[in-house]
């Protein structure tokens, strides 16, 4: 699902825009505690952001843990770090998050590397969830649902 944790992939250290919270600021809605960084952030533009990830391990059973360098396939430099993943075992896939920098790479389908257990493995910038949660799943089907239902009765 890629949910972010508080304390594991949001902590003090990154902002609500970083972390892909910013449906929930509202900046027109009068003074709050924290305010006037945010705008700051926002006119200034992000250098980093969160993205979910997909880790390319094989046959390999190493998921990411947080902390793991995350580098340009074509310069081996380090553009980002992890802060969390987990095998997916309704997708069979090991996933990742972490922040990277550079607005290029935040794209879905960007290609980097990690590395985990001294080994570097493909990754690949995932534009959403590779699994809807289970309220949208069946928000979903209800709409198709009564799609149908509206076709057959036409």
């Amino acid at each position: 699902k890629s949910v972010p944790l508080f304390g594991k992939d949001i902590t003090k250290d990154h902002n609500a825009f970083e972390a892909g919270l910013d449906r929930f600021i509202k900046l027109d809605k009068g003074d709050f505690i924290g305010r006037d960084a945010l705008v700051e952030v926002k006119e200034k533009g992000l250098t980093r952001k969160l993205v979910q990830m997909e880790v390319m391990v094989g046959e390999d059973q190493v998921d990411a843990f947080g902390n793991e360098s995350i580098r340009c396939p074509e310069t081996n430099k380090v553009v980002g770090f992890t802060t969390s993943g987990a095998y997916g075992c309704l997708t069979g896939k090991s996933i990742a998050l972490g922040y990277v920098y550079g607005s290029e790479r935040w794209v879905g389908g960007t290609k980097l590397k990690v590395d985990l257990l001294g080994k570097q493995y493909d990754l690949q910038v995932l534009d959403k969830a590779p699994m809807a949660p289970a309220a949208v799943r069946d928000r979903q089907a209800a709409k198709a649902a009564a799609a149908a239902a509206t076709a057959t009765s036409a």
